[in-house]
């Protein structure tokens, strides 16, 4: 087990300074601080060979670590052009390093560009508790070779680990080598060769990293590897513990503790790990014994295989921490302004995972986590997924299962999705407008009417928002004094985002409605039938999920109104009416590191509406109108997510909210004749739910609408 120290992240050591009389390691000079300029002094200091003839420069020094900020700036880059030279950097008493140091407080990372002939990196001098490293938590290039020999180290670290956060990223344009070296490497980061990569008998660490389809990225290199890099080397992949949160302490109880985190390797039941070539990139794959794993559910149950697997990672744990407790200082000196982590506090991190592990019963068939959870982990361990089965299972055996966790929170997120019917609602609130608009004009037998309508608006949902616009044509023709009858299509194209979900859809509906009046009153129906050609995105762990399919929505309504004549071509119409919608989302199949099979969902809903129409006419056939709704859904069901990961045979379900919600809706338009033929129609309308909400979650629809008619 490795300790997360200053080389990587952080650590409560006293910074190494630099010895005026380092000398020669190798022949050639020695180079130290004192040859770097700030000539701006602004803290980026510079190396410049004007006739460079090939020398050797020798560096056993931490190099930045000698500038206080006071006398000179600290360093923020480093800048040496020295292109025929070549760079040796051992430990000679001290420690040797490039791209950080420590000011006494926090670690400090700094941009570097190096041209060099050669950089070469050698811990063949390294004595007990120092280190030759190249330690990269900003952006470095190296313009020529590097080398890491004897015990070198290359840290690179892209990420935030308590108060500490870098974003290191190596490009090194030239040839790459390491034998018996240590590349550490934290979180996402980057690191690209432009040369050839001859890497032996090494040892490449992976801490927190994400992970993607091929594996945990190592590093590529334009000119290939050697053919035995995945055999002459090892790989391992660990997780940073904090110590304080492993001891249960509060974040009040943590302050008096120097920041520490453990860098731990789990073993993982039926779980292994190999350097694999994909390409141009060097990846640390998992390896998931699925066959071992199907046999084991199969024979013993989901939940003693998995608590198997629980007492097998907590063993291991024990056994790192232990390591570490012999590593750890007796006793904390009383003149520290803060503690170091000691023996004492490891013993006590043991016994409670001993305790933990104790107290796993294999036999008891209660879940480890919960149903949802166990069985996630069980479809994507009997998977293709070998890469996300690793992750999940890892996290699951050291964190809180977070993984999972998500698996299922998108679950639910997709059955309220498809309970939402969230791709109709913006095109029938603009078409609900444009329809009015045709039924409240005043129309002679026989006539017969064209119109076009465009719209643009927002689905909200949560916190996010996105457009939905497009254009409807339609024909409708008034049959007799009472009844008028009409048909359109509409064409939208609609985005829909909501917390892992990221939906883009080419929308068709083809819809009839009517009018028929008795007297002052007035029944309206329309029903529809909508095609949304979709292509999805589930984020799931930091990765991307993609799928398409058709859903298909069918919807009907009824209004019925009595019109009050106030006077002065203003009218009132109080009305009530009732909505059907039905939905389905069909069977897809995901591509992507977390990919599953989902199966389809239908949802069914029914709502009461009750309302008033305000509507005011004026000469030449012109009107405004203003219509507040409630709409109250008083059945609502839909299947829960049913799905499991490609390659599996275990399914896992997830259920939806399924509320019955309650909407306030408000439409406001008006119609502006033009000729007796030719009219122009304005509208915007909105729709907010007021109760009920899904998780919590507000929506809000919007839109605005212009359209034309022409009668004949």
């Amino acid at each position: 087990m490795k300790k997360l120290n200053r080389k990587i992240f952080l650590s409560a050591c006293v910074a190494t300074m630099v010895a005026s009389s380092a000398h020669a390691v190798m022949g050639g000079v020695s180079f130290t601080d004192s040859n770097l300029k700030d000539e701006n002094k602004n803290g980026n200091y510079s190396f410049i060979v004007d006739k460079d003839t090939g020398s050797i420069y020798n560096i056993s020094s931490v190099i930045g670590s000698s500038f206080d900020g006071k006398t000179n700036k600290f360093i923020n880059h480093l800048n040496i052009d020295a292109a025929k030279s070549t760079f040796n950097v051992g430990a000679n008493g001290q420690d040797a390093e490039i791209g950080h140091y420590f000011d006494g407080e926090k670690d400090k990372f700094y941009s570097f560009n190096i041209k060099a002939k050669e950089i070469i990196f050698d811990g063949k001098n390294n004595a007990l508790g120092q280190d030759t490293s190249l330690n990269v938590g900003n952006t470095g290039v190296i313009e020529g070779n590097l080398a890491l020999l004897n015990g070198a180290d290359l840290f690179i670290s892209n990420g935030t680990l308590g108060s500490q956060s870098t974003n290191g990223s190596l490009l090194v344009k030239g040839n790459f080598s390491a034998t018996n070296a240590n590349l550490d490497f934290y979180g996402n980061h980057s690191f690209h060769i432009t040369g050839k990569a001859n890497i032996t008998n090494s040892t490449f660490s992976a801490t927190n990293a994400p992970v993607s389809e091929n594996g945990i990225f190592l590093l590529s290199a334009d000119g290939g590897f050697n053919k035995n890099i995945t055999t002459s080397n090892t790989a391992g992949v660990y997780t940073a513990i904090s110590t304080a949160d492993a001891l249960g302490l509060s974040a009040e109880e943590a302050k008096k503790y120097n920041e520490s985190f453990d860098s731990i390797k789990v073993n993982i039941k039926d779980v292994d790990h190999e350097i694999k070539v994909v390409g141009n990139s060097l990846y640390i794959s998992a390896n998931v014994n699925t066959k071992a794993w199907n046999e084991n559910i199969k024979t013993n149950g989901l939940a003693k295989s998995l608590k198997e697997a629980q007492k097998l990672a907590l063993e291991s744990m024990i056994a790192e921490y232990t390591r570490l407790m012999n590593e750890a200082p007796g006793v904390q000196p009383k003149a520290d302004a803060k503690q170091d982590f000691t023996k004492a506090d490891y013993q006590q991190i043991i016994r409670d995972l001993t305790g933990k592990m104790n107290a796993i019963d294999v036999n008891d068939k209660s879940p480890v986590f919960n149903n949802q959870i166990d069985a996630v982990l069980g479809s994507i361990l009997t998977s293709n997924r070998q890469q996300a089965a690793g992750s999940a299972l890892t996290d699951a055996m050291v964190g809180n299962a977070q993984q999972a966790k998500n698996v299922v929170n998108s679950a639910r997120e997709s059955a309220n999705n498809s309970n939402r019917q969230g791709a109709i609602q913006v095109i029938n609130l603009a078409n609900e407008m444009a329809i009015s608009t045709r039924m409240m004009q005043d129309r002679n037998q026989g006539e017969n009417s064209v119109w076009s309508n465009a719209f643009g608006g927002a689905n909200m949902i949560g916190s996010e928002s996105d457009s939905v616009y497009g254009i409807t044509l339609g024909i409708d023709r008034q049959f007799s004094d009472s009844v008028l009858f009409g048909a359109y299509l509409t064409y939208a194209d609609s985005k829909l985002n909501y917390n892992s979900i990221s939906q883009d859809a080419d929308n068709l509906q083809f819809g009839a409605y009517s009018r028929i009046t008795n007297g002052q009153h007035e029944f309206d129906i329309k029903t529809y039938a909508q095609f949304s050609y979709t292509d999805q995105e589930r984020f799931l762990n930091g990765t991307s999920n993609k799928s398409d399919y058709t859903q298909t929505f069918l919807g009907a309504s009824g209004a019925y109104g009595y019109v009050f004549n106030m006077g002065d071509k203003f009218d009132i119409k109080p009305l009530i009416g009732l909505n059907v919608y039905y939905g389905k989302t069909p069977d897809y199949t995901e591509n992507g590191l977390w990919a599953q099979k989902v199966y389809s969902m239908d949802s069914f809903a029914a709502s009461a509406e009750i309302g008033a129409e305000f509507r005011k006419g004026f000469d030449g056939g012109s009107y405004f109108y203003i219509t507040p709704k409630i709409e109250q859904f008083f059945a609502t069901s839909g299947n829960d997510f049913k799905g499991h990961f490609t390659g599996s045979s275990m399914n896992y379900h997830v259920a939806g909210a399924e509320k019955d919600k309650t909407f306030g809706k408000i439409l406001i338009g008006s119609n502006i004749s033009v000729t007796d033929r030719f009219s122009i129609d304005l509208s915007v309308g909105a729709k907010q739910i007021l109760g009920n909400k899904d998780d919590n979650t507000d929506e809000t629809y919007v839109t605005g609408n212009i359209g034309v008619k022409y009668s004949f």
